[in-house]
């Protein structure tokens, strides 16, 4: 959290932002996500890991479609490989 005068800034985890980007699935939150890993917010391998412990309840959210996400991760984790 940042404050300036009246102005309060409130940051999501990097994780839950990436995660969320990935899932909606537009041009600019891919661009985002990968900022998101190539600015080091992000690991990569870590993303990955985080989808494979939230996997198994994604059923309670009918709107997503866990195969496609799960691409889209193995995606940009392929995009960063690891230094």
């Amino acid at each position: 959290m940042a404050q300036n005068g009246e102005l309060t800034v409130r940051h999501f985890d990097p994780y839950s932002q990436a995660l969320a980007k990935l899932e909606r699935g537009f041009d600019q939150d891919a661009r985002d996500a990968s900022a998101l890993i190539s600015t080091g917010l992000v690991d990569p391998r870590e993303l990955g890991r985080l989808f494979d412990a939230i996997a198994p309840n994604l059923y309670r959210f009918p709107a997503v479609d866990p195969a496609s996400l799960r691409a889209d991760i193995e995606r940009i984790v392929a995009e960063h490989p690891p230094e």
